[in-house]
């Protein structure tokens, strides 16, 4: 399995695209809002990448509230704020909605062969428009105990959750998608926000996605590629070696940072700092998808170059621990699950 997460451009593979799938740089795809239709078409999708080659993986971000990418035959999921809120009046209710919504998601995602949801964000509540509706608390223990809920829905019906965005993105209101973002956070200071992360990691050594913001108490680099947070830090904070993913190396935290250097260099920084996989995609310039072209992006900045592209051996299972195919079985307890949301 390659380094490289990457998109598509429609809802149907184009043979440019089935031949990026074949190169071994390429480890899974993401999809996204405008790869979708409908289930049936989703699930053909899925099965042309998967029948390339079936150790792909395949992602999506599913979070719920006004991050959910496919909609159209899918249950709509509260936010992560809407289950937070909820916790205020009825904690037992919260933790029925928070496994509800997991398990929901989880159910209609193995129906089509998703792998990985990037959820839930486990980041403390913060006034960003980046993470407005996306957070369940500002309270550490009450984000532990409600992700604890979502993620056993989610791995409940083999889906691998991953927990978003090490170490903590509230404490920015700074949008990484469109420019560079600094904190000048103690590190001791940040531990109500690390907390989430160790003990929700510790629990379920699930895969950990990256912020890509630069603690100056800590290191000058971003996260993703600061060796300092994947790797000295984290062999402290957590009790096994995290898989790591990292955020969107397109976003502008990440090129602003190193505009001087190759998109190689910096998915080589990437790598060799601690991130296992690194997310690419070209949704940060819309005109690439919709000039059907991010095949020539990829082949260009990655494919071409290649033999400068430092892949790690991955020792690491990403899939899900409880990985189950998707069967009749749990009907009863999705259609419950499903009720539970509608009460909301």
């Amino acid at each position: 399995m390659g380094p490289l997460i990457v998109n598509i451009d429609s809802t149907e593979l184009s043979k440019q695209e089935c031949a990026l799938l074949e190169n071994e740089l390429i480890g899974g795809v993401l999809l996204f809002d405008h790869n979708y239709v409908d289930k049936i078409q989703a699930d053909d999708l899925i099965k042309s990448i998967k029948n390339i080659n079936d150790k792909l993986v395949i992602a999506i971000d599913q979070e719920g509230g006004r991050v959910q990418r496919f909609k159209n035959g899918f249950t709509l999921l509260p936010s992560f704020s809407e289950i937070g809120h909820s916790y205020l009046t009825d904690p037992d209710l919260a933790d029925k909605i928070a496994y509800s919504s997991g398990y929901v998601c989880g159910y209609e995602l193995k129906e089509i062969g998703i792998d990985i949801n990037f959820s839930p964000v486990i980041d403390l509540s913060f006034e960003s428009n980046v993470l407005n509706k996306r957070t369940l608390s500002s309270d550490p223990a009450i984000v532990i105990r409600l992700a604890s809920m979502y993620i056993k829905g989610l791995i409940d019906n083999g889906i691998t959750p991953t927990l978003k965005h090490f170490p903590g993105h509230g404490c920015v209101s700074s949008d990484t998608h469109l420019n560079v973002s600094k904190c000048e956070i103690s590190y001791n200071d940040l531990m109500p926000h690390i907390s989430t992360f160790k003990e929700l990691h510790n629990q379920f050594m699930v895969p950990i996605m990256t912020s890509h913001i630069i603690f100056t108490e800590i290191s000058d680099s971003p996260v993703t590629t600061s060796n300092q947070w994947l790797g000295k830090l984290s062999k402290d904070i957590y009790k096994t070696e995290p898989f790591f993913i990292s955020d969107d190396l397109e976003m502008a935290a990440i090129t602003d940072k190193y505009s001087n250097q190759s998109r190689i260099d910096i998915l080589n920084k990437s790598l060799e700092s601690g991130c296992n996989m690194a997310i690419v995609t070209t949704m940060q310039n819309k005109s690439i998808i919709n000039n059907n072209m991010s095949y020539d992006f990829y082949n260009s900045e990655y494919i071409s170059k290649n033999h400068d592209i430092h892949i790690p051996k991955l020792d690491k299972d990403l899939l899900c621990p409880n990985d189950i195919i998707y069967n009749e079985g749990v009907t009863s307890v999705y259609q419950d699950a499903v009720k539970c949301l509608e009460s909301i």
